[in-house]
């Protein structure tokens, strides 16, 4: 028999699900707006929308449980006649989807370092290293948040750096296919968050790292904002800081990036629109 869940972050972690996961954003399953639909020994997260569920993370089982309880969710959404959604998933979950007369469209793609053979050193990487020195020739600092209370403390700040971006874009900010600092718990390392500090001691940018599980285990590359008129090479330098603060992991995510690197010779059933 399934169940549905609400699970907090230490019930997440003590459980193996999200070590089955096999996206690189495994770090967004700590939403505290998610849904975890069990079965046995396997997980599908989601989250509603008006008569929709949409999945997150693919499909969190071992490769011969997934049709099992992808065939429960289906029949539970058939049930309470709700429509579905899964986002974020891998071409074992792709394959699978298809068997199950869904289509699959791709609408972006992920990147992810292995930061086992990652390097900034020779000529690829030139005009990196020029952008983050020309930041500090502008005396941009960058600096780990250490505890929530220092967190707390500078909130206004980004606050306004959050205001400032959305009114930039010209957009409303995404509901729970983002990380929201507001959510932010430093205690207990699963997430840091790094400042970018200008010659006036004002924050100017701010990156979220969150916990990555699974087969891209390592770090997230959660949230990113900042000021519009920020030195050039400002993020990259935040970036970098950072992947020398956290070694050693495996990878870092910087999840998904929507309508790049489309492959139209994708294999998978998909909308004949695409």
């Amino acid at each position: 028999m399934y169940s549905l869940h609400t699970f907090g972050t230490k019930k997440i972690v003590s459980s193996n699900f999200v070590d089955q996961c096999s996206s690189p954003v495994a770090a967004l399953l700590f939403n505290s707006n998610y849904k975890w639909f069990v079965y046995e020994n396997s997980a599908i997260v989601f989250f509603k929308y008006n008569n929709t569920l949409i999945s997150v993370g693919g499909i969190l089982s071992s490769l011969k449980n997934k049709t099992v309880i992808l065939d429960k969710f289906l029949e539970f959404c058939k049930k309470n006649d709700l429509s579905y959604i899964f986002i974020h998933f891998d071409s074992t979950d792709a394959a699978i989807f298809n068997s199950r007369g869904l289509l699959v469209n791709q609408i972006g793609s992920s990147y992810i370092i292995d930061c086992a053979d990652y390097s900034m050193a020779g000529k690829p990487f030139q005009q990196l290293r020029n952008k983050i020195n020309k930041a500090k020739k502008k005396n941009v600092a960058i600096t780990k948040i250490q505890t929530d209370e220092e967190l707390q403390n500078i909130m206004s700040q980004i606050d306004f750096i959050n205001s400032c971006w959305i009114k930039n874009k010209g957009d409303k900010p995404l509901k729970n296919v983002v990380g929201n600092v507001n959510d932010i718990k430093l205690v207990g390392g699963l997430s840091n968050i790094y400042v970018a500090i200008d010659s006036n001691d004002k924050i100017i940018a701010y990156v979220v790292y969150s916990r990555n599980f699974g087969k891209y285990d390592g770090w997230f590359y959660n949230l990113s904002r900042n000021l519009d008129d920020i030195p050039n090479g400002t993020m990259q330098a935040i970036n970098s800081f950072a992947m020398k603060d956290l070694a050693p992991f495996k990878y870092l995510s910087f999840g998904y990036t929507p309508l790049t690197d489309i492959n139209s010779n994708t294999k998978f059933r998909k909308s004949r629109a695409c």
